[in-house]
């Protein structure tokens, strides 16, 4: 028995464990078009800071594929998958036979259509050799243009604004992080941003990158030039389902995983940012292209290929972490339309902010902008579906812990 993994990241590594733990002795070959060992993408705003090494980052040590018994192709990449053949095939021209296939390729940067969006000094900020080149770029300009608002355009930001250079964030939308942040929870963290003296444009878009062959600026929307001699993209993500894209594979806008992680040809698994699973607060199938689930999906993915009958229960939105001081953290929905919802907000005299979202009596959402204690039991509370009434009335006074919620059940 053959298991084949291509991708190298957070559910491909998942994978392999999982597996391990079902089947110790079939053959278990790891594909990665990046020549490194397994790090983990978090992380690399840290490298760029100077604030981590490359061995700082690691997801496993350096013996790792050894000591777990897999075969760990790296620098090598897959073009195509042929079904029919139970093969994946490489750049190289070599073919590789499996019996179970999992595809943990992850996702790209999206590239907006920019005029001169190809010059030299445009980055996307994904992979460690982006990094690289970021932090090489660096030591050549003392002004960065960072285009998005999102969890990676913010991490660059910070990361950059510690090497010395001038940061400017130009976002297209009202406010920073607006996927995950309403309007007030945005204004705290923008607030700390600029007082640490990164601009930021809000409501516009970059133009045009200026500059003959490497880039010298940007122009915005309404006019304004500024000077940069790096544009860091980062406008959100697209799955790479390049290599399945010919095989009759479900593909939604990722490929489409049961609860089981298989795909619609039955020896063939997705997990990760490439995978389009179930959500279990829309209760469709979603992309949610974040690290906890990619976890979650490598491990249900690995252990059904090793013969297992693990299921998912489904993905649910999620993030957390500090962007300039300020701690942050959201799940589930946070952001609304419609009268079927409910919010429950409210703000500390220290800045603190909270909102719990309900729809149909039970909680479906939260976001905590600087004080987050809690987070661990609202998530609970929003994956279980746990009705609200019995304790509404310490959630809208911001008082909610595992004593309220847990008086209230055994008051029932």
């Amino acid at each position: 028995m053959r298991h084949v993994i291509v991708g190298n990241s957070a559910a491909g590594i998942s994978a392999i464990e999982a597996i391990r733990e079902y089947d110790k002795n079939s053959e278990v070959v790891i594909i990665s078009d990046e020549a490194y060992q397994a790090y983990s993408r978090v992380f690399l705003p840290k490298y760029i800071a100077g604030e981590a090494r490359f061995n700082d980052i690691l997801m496993r040590g350096y013996t790792f594929y050894n000591d777990i018994g897999a075969k760990a192709l790296l620098g090598q990449t897959v073009t195509e998958v042929i079904p029919k053949n139970n093969q994946v095939c490489l750049l190289s021209g070599e073919k590789i036979s499996y019996d179970n296939l999992l595809i943990a390729t992850g996702a790209s940067p999206f590239l907006p259509k920019i005029p001169g969006i190809d010059k030299q000094g445009v980055k996307g900020f994904r992979t460690f050799e982006d990094a690289c080149q970021i932090a090489n770029f660096m030591k050549e300009t003392d002004s960065i243009v960072i285009i998005g608002g999102g969890l990676v355009s913010l991490k660059a930001a910070e990361a950059l604004s510690k090497g010395g250079v001038d940061v400017t964030v130009v976002v297209s939308s009202g406010n920073i992080l607006s996927q995950r942040l309403d309007s007030v929870g945005a204004s705290i963290i923008q607030k700390s941003m600029e007082s640490k003296g990164i601009k930021l444009f809000l409501n516009c878009d970059v133009k045009v990158i200026k500059g003959y062959r490497s880039v010298q600026g940007v122009e915005l929307t309404f006019g304004k030039s500024i000077e940069c001699g790096i544009v860091i993209v980062a406008k959100g993500l697209r799955p790479n389902i390049g290599l399945v894209a010919n095989t009759g594979m479900e593909i939604i806008t990722g490929i489409k995983a049961d609860c089981y992680q298989r795909t619609n040809i039955p020896n063939i698994f997705a997990a990760g940012d490439v995978a389009e699973c179930y959500d279990l607060i829309e209760e469709k199938e979603s992309l949610n292209q974040m690290w906890p689930n990619a976890v979650v999906q490598g491990r249900v993915a690995g252990a059904n290929m090793a013969g297992g009958h693990v299921k998912s229960d489904g993905g649910i939105a999620l993030n957390s972490g500090s962007f300039f001081g300020i701690n942050i953290a959201s799940v589930g929905k946070t952001k609304t339309k419609g009268n079927s919802y409910r919010e429950v907000t409210t703000v500390s005299e220290d800045g603190n902010y909270r909102k719990i979202v309900i729809h149909e009596g039970r909680i479906v959402g939260t976001l905590l902008v600087g004080d987050i204690s809690g987070i661990g039991m609202l998530h609970s509370l929003i994956c279980q579906k746990k009705e609200v009434a019995d304790f509404l009335t310490f959630l809208e006074m911001g008082q909610i812990s595992f004593g309220h919620v847990l008086a209230s059940l055994i008051g029932r």
